[in-house]
């Protein structure tokens, strides 16, 4: 039995590369989509990171900049997400994620 050697990926140069362009989105047309506010714990489907428990590790590692962002509340025991404020942070993040990922019902929309 003889190894298989792994090929390595290519790097693009930035020249001359014919890597296809993601198609522009506007940020902003996604906030009719998302709902207006949701508790940590019932984590919509629709909106990344699409689970309850991803939901809540996010809210623990970003707390402080989702409260500046006013995508925070705490009405009594339950931590509720306001959508519109939640989405805006997002988008101002979205720079320091690798593939920013948009909600599939929203892509649909903009074909």
């Amino acid at each position: 039995m003889t190894a298989r050697k792994r090929k390595k990926p290519v790097k693009a140069t930035g020249t001359g590369s014919a890597a296809p362009k993601k198609k522009a989105v506007d940020p902003y047309a996604m906030m009719s989509a998302v709902p207006a506010t949701w508790e940590l714990s019932g984590w919509p489907k629709d909106v990344w990171p699409h689970t309850p428990s991803r939901g809540r590790r996010l809210v623990l590692a970003h707390r402080d900049s989702l409260i500046a962002a006013l995508a925070l509340s705490r009405p009594e025991k339950n931590i509720v997400v306001i959508g519109s404020s939640f989405m805006r942070w997002l988008v101002s993040h979205r720079d320091k994620v690798r593939d920013f990922d948009i909600a599939p019902n929203v892509q649909g929309d903009q074909e």
